[in-house]
């Protein structure tokens, strides 16, 4: 076996628990992926994640900045967006204030709007509008209703 794939494979099956680094990801729908990328690239990584998109009500939020009260000693990395003061607890200014400047590092926030272009979202991140299909909405019959063309016609 080469010394990558033994690596590698070291890396996937060692216990969270035996981990030293622990980072802590923010951010929108690729920062799930993005902390096990780095659980699986670094073998002393532990990685934990905030995706801001599915924070949706005060309860949620008020739980999140309790969390990070709590485990503000453990994160020795915080890899983040540059959310702004609407976000609360983790708003870049917030996690400067309990964090520290030295433990963050902000990322260029990637979006990505779908894998077809007629595909949107209604409303604000973490209070869209839902459709049937979840959170995307189709372009072209949001503008067809928009103009006052019945739900079929649209």
């Amino acid at each position: 076996m080469s010394r990558h794939v033994e690596l590698f494979t070291s890396a996937l099956f060692r216990s969270r628990s035996q981990r030293p680094f622990r980072t802590l990801v923010i951010g929108n729908c690729q920062s799930r992926y993005l902390a096990s990328l780095f659980e699986i690239a670094l073998a002393d990584c532990a990685c934990d994640y905030i995706a801001c998109h599915e924070i949706t009500t005060d309860h949620q939020r008020a739980a999140i900045e309790a969390y990070l009260d709590e485990h503000r000693h453990i994160y020795r990395l915080i890899l983040t967006i540059p959310l702004g003061p609407e976000w609360h607890a983790i708003g870049r200014d917030a996690l400067i204030a309990r964090f520290g400047a030295d433990r963050l590092f902000f990322l260029l926030n990637l979006y990505f709007s779908g894998t077809h272009p007629d595909q949107t979202g209604l409303g604000e991140l973490g209070t869209r509008t839902m459709s049937p299909m979840g959170g995307p909405h189709s372009k072209v019959a949001l503008g067809g209703w928009m103009a006052g063309l019945p739900l079929p016609k649209s």
